[in-house]
């Protein structure tokens, strides 16, 4: 049975684990899911993930969400080496502490930032919520392409949904955010 992902494409979440896919060359069945029309709201959803998010994967019988997991979980099966994500305990861990700031502290920063223009119409971004995301201290060299694609998508997705494209962007990833763009 082939895999399964349940998305909503503009979301950068689900664009990681996209990336993620054709990075690993998977063939997966995609299955769109429409938040607004509350698809992702119903009792066999639900059953699925009950957390109503996506992204979603669901491999035979097994379910996985969050993209982190997910892509984790991909890289790991599917993987032909540690190119992605590092199979090196220490190195896989400072990865997974970077993967986890993103869950606890960068994606609640650019959700503020998003829902302020889009809910509350703002016209601008104050300089410091810009500079929680954009300055990228987390960011460095010995970042895993796996950590790399995560933050990419989500710097795409700001520019995208708030009209703000170019205005703020995350200054150590951008060229490798100017690569992945291209995928």
């Amino acid at each position: 049975m082939p895999l399964t992902l349940y998305y909503l494409e503009m979301s950068p979440a689900v664009r990681s684990t996209l990336i993620t896919i054709k990075a690993l060359g998977l063939d997966v069945e995609m299955k769109p899911v429409n938040l607004m029309a509350g698809e992702h709201m119903t009792p066999e959803y639900l059953k699925m993930n009950p957390l109503h998010t996506v992204p979603t994967l669901k491999d035979d019988d097994f379910v996985v969400f969050d993209s982190h997991a997910i892509n984790s979980y991909l890289v790991d099966k599917y993987g032909k080496d540690d190119s992605l994500y590092p199979k090196d305990l220490q190195k896989r861990a400072t990865v997974n502490q970077r993967l986890f700031f993103d869950c606890g502290v960068l994606f609640p920063n650019l959700a503020a930032i998003v829902g302020s223009i889009l809910r509350q119409n703002a016209k601008t971004i104050s300089k410091d919520k810009a500079d929680n995301v954009t300055q990228g201290k987390f960011i460095s060299s010995q970042s895993s392409v796996l950590q790399m694609i995560v933050l990419c998508t989500y710097q795409s997705s700001c520019g995208i949904l708030t009209g703000l494209r170019g205005r703020y962007r995350m200054q150590k990833a951008g060229n490798i955010y100017d690569s992945l763009s291209k995928v």
